[in-house]
């Protein structure tokens, strides 16, 4: 499956600085900024999970009539999608990947 990246980043003093970074897949793009140390191997990175569909059609039978009513608080600008603030962090050889909750109603003001 082919995806396109794009960026821009600064590396400097052992650190890869991305200030944006964009991923595409079929149905979803990623939209990224942080850092890297390179001498540390460590992770600090922020974004969005741009989803085409709504989050309640990730799912099936209950599970997606049980998140329909987050739809409305997922949704991208203009209604169609999902837009989920994410983040990654850690360790490069064990990274956590996750909702930042942090983010997650700050976003709407």
């Amino acid at each position: 499956m082919a995806s396109n990246f794009r960026g821009d980043f600064k590396l400097a003093d052992g650190t890869l600085m991305l200030r944006t970074l964009t991923f595409e897949t079929p149905g979803a793009s990623v939209q990224l900024a942080g850092d890297y140390n390179l001498r540390r191997e460590t992770l600090g990175f922020t974004g969005m999970l741009l989803l085409d569909a709504r989050i309640s059609e990730t799912q099936k039978g209950w599970k997606r009539m049980a998140l329909k009513v987050l739809d409305p608080l997922f949704a991208k600008k203009g209604g169609e999608g999902t837009e989920l603030p994410i983040k990654i962090q850690g360790k490069r050889s064990d990274p956590t990947f996750g909702l930042d909750r942090g983010r997650l109603f700050k976003r709407r003001s």
